[in-house]
């Protein structure tokens, strides 16, 4: 068994459903799809989502894992034209290479997994939008715990809550509070491709440390000289928490660790993203959401 596999079969095959295909329009108007656009329906369940975006979009790639929910979305969509069904893990499958956007009421269990391979993976949507739990996006948006994979999305995606949903919009209705997260890639990303691997291995190694203040993590990296000039030119106090760093703070340091931090200081940060990753494959599913 495969290791995508083994996550989707960790955890249930229960979702909620969205019902009200106007509510589904109304969103869609809401977004950046057109009709030239390629679009992937993750979860898709019955079709309910897949069919309202066939109407609008180029084309949707339309993807369920589960077997049986799978036959039920073969026999409802099965004669739209534009609709490819795939009966496939999203953690496994292939994304697009061309550009595509993402429109999915996703499984909640796997929010930060599906994160990962879309907006941290290396073959990126031009947008996603995405129905998870209020609290997971606003993590993902740098509140709460979340300020290590909103930091790594930030500088290539502005982040935003477009829709709050109610439990009845929903079959069955959730037990927690449901909203529909857009991530949409700014014009320029503000780390250039080149330098994308050592600006990850930068924030986690400057996140997944338990100590106090910036300073305290960033100790091994930058003399206490250095220190002074960047919280007095980067317009933080010296005792700062990373919790209050905003996406700005974050590219300066970065920048000034790239420019003035000798190479075998660098070797300090390296393989940091990767060992985060094997933390988060080995925090129970539940948990997986709260991880910085």
């Amino acid at each position: 068994m495969t290791y995508g596999h083994q996550i989707m079969n960790e955890i249930s095959v229960t979702q909620n459903f969205l019902t009200n295909s106007q509510l589904i329009k109304d969103l869609i108007n809401c977004t950046d799809i057109s009709s030239e656009d390629i679009v992937i329906d993750i979860g898709a369940g019955k079709g309910i989502l897949s069919r309202e975006l066939a109407k609008v979009c180029k084309k949707v790639i339309s993807v369920e894992y589960d077997g049986a929910l799978y036959e039920e979305l073969k026999k409802n969509l099965n004669s739209v034209g534009n609709i490819e069904l795939k009966n496939e893990s999203i953690l496994e499958m292939s994304l697009p290479e061309s550009n595509y956007k993402v429109f999915s009421n996703i499984p909640f269990n796997i929010t930060s997994r599906i994160i990962n391979k879309l907006i941290l993976g290396k073959s990126r949507p031009e947008s996603a939008y995405l129905v998870v739990q209020k609290e997971a996006a606003q993590r993902f948006m740098g509140e709460g715990e979340g300020y290590l994979v909103s930091t790594l999305i930030k500088p290539y995606y502005y982040l935003r809550i477009i829709h709050e949903f109610q439990p009845t919009d929903f079959n069955p209705s959730p037990g927690v509070d449901v909203v529909m997260l857009a991530m949409t890639k700014r014009p320029e990303p503000l780390i250039k491709d080149q330098d994308r691997e050592l600006y990850d291995d930068f924030v986690a190694y400057v996140c997944i440390q338990q100590k106090p203040s910036l300073k305290v993590r960033l100790n091994k990296l930058f003399t206490y000289e250095q220190f002074k000039h960047l919280y007095k030119n980067g317009g933080f106090s010296h005792d700062i928490t990373i919790k209050n760093l905003d996406i700005n703070v974050w590219i300066s340091l970065f920048s000034s660790f790239k420019k003035y931090v000798p190479e075998n200081k660098k070797s300090l940060v390296k393989g940091s993203y990767a060992k985060y990753k094997r933390t988060l494959e080995k925090a129970p599913l539940g948990s997986r959401t709260k991880i910085r």
